[in-house]
């Protein structure tokens, strides 16, 4: 439903926007401007699972990952494709990749088959390569997953990705399930490409630290492209709905370091130095952890 549409026609009921995960009666959850749009964004809440979503979506997405996104000055500040790609480990990014090298062969040992879904500019498909032990790629669509392809990374289109089907150990999906109106849709195409017993992790922020009336001034709320909004429960629901069994996130020193290198970006902080290497790393992880609860949100297992 429109924006216009939810102005001025009758208005909206539990019914008319059922959740999309469980089906449960959802509730208005207030609103949020655009900051490109300058439209009114319908924001509502699941009042079973706890799953956020935004009513009213824009899905113009050739407008929304325009190569002004991809250099920040779209809806998300924070994203520098332009500046990671060029960079090497020098980039605070690679305390995430070397951590995501940790998280992952803390469920299976190297070496494996990986796919980076939704992997942007292809970092950390490039990074894993260059460990030399497992075999990776990357599958996005756009202008920089073109370049990537370019400069000799491994990123699937989508005719590629389908003939490797059922094929990957693990599949990584960091920072994707939210800028997708269909989540459970993503979830059950990431099931068919995994082997029973490989593992999807769908990492995304916890919706659970905001209450319904709070949900429109959530600094996660960027409603032209964040527009599904997870609790552990909903996201434990979607996944068994699409052929996986939920299990608890493996909160080691890798997922540490993949929280420092988000500490880090949202500071604005681009490059490793001194100063940043000072910090009680340790006890800094731990807090953002316990505040954001990230790792409360679970995994799946491919049944």
């Amino acid at each position: 439903m429109s924006a216009h549409g939810l102005a001025h026609g009758a208005p909206a009921t539990a019914q008319d926007h059922p959740c999309p995960i469980c089906a449960g009666d959802t509730l208005p959850a207030g609103s949020r401007i655009g900051v490109r749009t300058q439209r009114s964004f319908a924001l509502r809440r699941c009042a079973t699972c706890g799953f956020g979503f935004v009513a009213n979506p824009w899905t113009e997405y050739d407008l929304i990952y325009d190569e002004a996104y991809y250099q920040g000055r779209g809806s998300d500040p924070l994203i520098d494709y332009a500046f990671e790609f060029r960079e090497d480990n020098s980039s605070v990014r690679a305390y995430e990749w070397d951590g995501w090298d940790r998280l992952v062969h803390a469920v299976k040992p190297a070496p494996v088959k990986w796919l980076d879904f939704g992997c942007g500019c292809g970092t950390l498909v490039r990074y894993i390569t260059s460990l030399g032990k497992d075999e990776i790629f990357g599958f996005d669509q756009g202008a920089w997953a073109t370049k990537a392809r370019a400069q000799g990374i491994r990123i699937l289109n989508e005719t590629e990705l389908a003939a490797h089907a059922g094929t990957f150990d693990i599949v990584t999906a960091v920072d994707v399930i939210e800028h997708v109106v269909e989540p459970l849709g993503m979830l059950a195409q990431c099931r068919k490409l995994l082997k029973p017993g490989g593992y999807l992790f769908p990492i995304t922020q916890n919706a659970e630290i905001v209450t319904r009336g709070k949900m429109a001034s959530w600094s996660y709320v960027r409603p032209e492209i964040h527009v599904s909004f997870f609790t552990p429960d909903a996201l434990s629901r979607a996944l068994r709905q699409t052929g996986f069994n939920p299990v608890p996130l493996p909160r080691d020193s890798g997922w540490r370091d993949i929280l420092r290198a988000r500490i880090l970006k949202n500071l604005r902080v681009k490059r490793r130095n001194a100063l940043e290497r000072m910090m009680p790393w340790s006890a800094a992880t731990a807090l953002a952890d316990r505040i954001y609860r990230m790792g409360r949100l679970p995994i799946g297992e491919a049944v």
